[in-house]
This record gives structure tokens, C-alpha cells and sequence, in this order.
């Protein structure tokens, strides 16, 4: 692995972890809840906007990934299918994100890219800023499943570890 990359494919690894254990037991209707009122973000809306930011990131990172549509993590989920679809493709994509990031160079990692609110105006930067984002939203995929008075991701990580 290619120190450059090792802190932010530590963070997409753990945040990897962290969606498949939120996702473990999850029922449809669960997952499709949506906060504030009905207004606000559901599980399935926010996992479906972190496959499109996935899929953004590889596209960045020169591996071949389907197009994304950068889906409003506030919007109507409905048509996203079932828990395990989203499971599915969450784990194939995990998987070609940390294959992709364990290959990277220096050089790739080094080049030029603007457009990320980063002092670090490289890939490298960009690839520490869509850690941090994905970070933030699987926050909210906690909140969201400590809201439906499921198990907060912190102690299903914990059960994980010491089993």
C-alpha cells in the first residue's frame, strides 16, 4: 500500500466495515425511514449517495466504475431496491475501492486536481476529502439506526472485535 494513500484507505476501510455492520439485520421499511419528519435523509438514500461518491472517487482514481449520479442523500430512496441489493453492490464496490486504492503510485497520488475544499490540491487531497465526506455520512447512518432504537454502530464494531 502506498503511504500516501494509507490513512485515507484506512478510513474507507473501517467506513466500509461500518456500513455492512448498519446494514446487517436491517429491515426495507427500516432502512427507508427518513429523518426530520420525513424531510430529511434515509439510510438507503445516504448508503446509495456513498456508492455514487464511490464510484466518483474511482472514476477519479482512473478505475473503471459506472457513472454516477450524485443522488441528494435527502432524496426519495424508493426505487433502490431491497436491503440486500443494497448490501450486494455495497460490498462489490468496498471491495474495488480497496483493490483500486492498494494499487495506487506516488505519481497518481501526487498529480494535480482542484475542485476539493482542500489546502492539498492533489489526488491525494481529493482522496482525504471523500474520506472525511464519507465519514461524515456514515455518522448519520448511525444516528439514523440509534433513532430506530437498533444497536449504534460503535457497540456492533465492538461485538465484532471481540468476537
Amino acid at each position: 500500500m502506498n503511504t500516501h494513500a494509507r490513512g485515507a484507505a484506512d478510513t474507507f476501510s473501517l467506513n466500509s466495515n461500518l456500513v455492512k455492520l448498519g446494514l446487517n439485520g436491517l429491515k426495507d421499511e427500516d432502512a427507508a425511514h427518513r429523518m426530520r419528519g420525513g424531510e430529511g435523509s434515509s439510510i438507503t438514500s445516504l448508503v446509495e449517495h456513498l456508492l455514487d461518491a464511490r464510484r466518483a472517487l474511482l472514476n477519479l482514481l482512473g478505475g473503471p466504475s459506472e457513472g454516477s449520479d450524485h443522488r441528494d442523500p435527502t432524496s426519495d430512496a424508493s426505487a433502490s431496491g431491497t436491503v440486500g441489493d443494497l448490501r450486494e453492490r455495497w460490498n462489490q464496490l468496498a471491495d474495488h475501492l480497496a483493490n483500486t486504492l492498494a494499487k495506487l503510485e506516488d505519481s497518481e497520488l501526487l498529480a494535480p486536481h482542484e475542485g476539493f475544499p482542500m489546502p492539498d490540491q492533489s489526488v491525494r487531497g481529493a482522496l482525504v476529502f471523500r474520506a472525511w465526506h464519507e465519514s461524515y455520512h456514515v455518522g448519520q447512518i448511525g444516528m439514523i439506526l440509534t433513532e430506530l432504537g437498533s444497536t449504534p454502530l460503535r457497540d456492533r464494531l465492538l461485538a465484532q472485535r471481540n468476537s
